[in-house]
């Protein structure tokens, strides 16, 4: 906008195709910024259900599904669901970035996995319902507000943990310092790899100026998860050799969003884990747990870990 303001007090200076460039690109850049607020405000309006809302959802599914909330020591508000029955073995389902519970849906659906486990998916820290003031960059703090579900007494039976794209960077933490009560991960299109992170130019726009301010809390989560994601990756690489459950991997082969080197780099890494299966499918895409969810389940048939299946 200075930019114009100069053109405008000193035309002479310029060309009138010049300026006339110049405003073009200025409106073409206030047409994108407005459908990209759009875009992302009918996002929210998907996404921000209440409980009621989200319940009549998850109930269509199970009849016994429920929303709860945890309470950490400081007051923070973890809501999730839960679904199937308790005494079977849990999946802990974690949604991606900027995503919810409602990502759990179509696996939750399409699968037959709730003849077999117990699921229990939240709403990620600073995501939707689990809406504390702020955000962090930090994945260790955020790790370790999660893996308090961990602890919750649904049985006395290790956990099987799910996790999608951004939210994956958090896992192996969780995992390394809860290894008692992890049972197998699965990690979905994760980030681990900090050569292969894509910082978006927006992104840095919408950090650094009066944007900020006005995004949605979910956003501007989600903004600062990508800026910080190669210093995050970097402090976090002592979890590598600490991780002994067994793991399994998915990709697509070209994931725009997450590049498929940091699978790869992630099944290398996890040396001492004590079995680790990859599955890399042959297409590009991103959103696994909605557009391949069968693939999930076969994964934790292959992994082989459960051993209270009912049938």
């Amino acid at each position: 906008m200075s930019i114009l303001l100069l053109f405008l007090v000193d035309l002479q200076k310029y060309s009138m195709t010049s300026v006339l460039k110049v405003l073009f690109l200025i409106t073409l850049f206030l047409v994108v910024m407005i459908l990209w607020v759009l875009r992302w405000f009918s996002l929210y309006q998907d996404y921000q259900l209440s409980d009621r809302q989200l319940l009549k959802k998850l109930q269509s599914i199970d009849e016994q599904a429920s929303i709860k909330t945890h309470y950490d020591a400081q007051g923070h508000i973890l809501r999730y669901a839960e679904l199937g029955t308790s005494w079977l073995q849990t999946i802990l389902f974690i949604h991606g970035t900027p995503w919810s519970i409602l990502d759990a849906i179509p696996f939750l659906e399409k699968t037959n996995v709730l003849l077999n486990y117990h699921v229990i998916v939240p709403d990620r820290p600073w995501f939707w319902w689990s809406h504390w003031f702020g955000a962090v960059s930090d994945i260790e703090t955020q790790s370790d507000y999660l893996a308090e579900l961990l602890y919750l007494t649904w049985n006395s039976h290790k956990v099987d943990v799910v996790w999608w794209s951004y939210a994956g960077a958090l896992l192996p933490i969780m995992t390394a310092k809860n290894q008692q009560k992890v049972n197998s991960m699965i990690i979905i299109a994760w980030t681990m790899d900090p050569d292969n992170q894509t910082i978006w130019q927006i992104s840095y726009l919408l950090h650094y100026t009066a944007l900020r301010f006005i995004m949605p809390q979910f956003l501007r989560v989600t903004n600062i998860e990508k800026l910080y994601s190669i210093q995050e990756l970097n402090n976090a690489t002592w979890f590598r050799s600490k991780i002994t459950v067994p793991v399994a991997l998915i990709h697509w082969y070209k994931d725009r969003i997450v590049k498929i080197e940091n699978t790869l780099y992630a099944k290398k890494m996890l040396t001492n884990s004590s079995k680790v299966i990859m599955e890399l499918l042959p297409d590009d895409g991103h959103e696994i747990p909605i557009t391949n969810p069968f693939v999930i389940i076969h994964m934790l048939e292959s992994l082989d870990t459960n051993i209270l299946q009912t049938d």
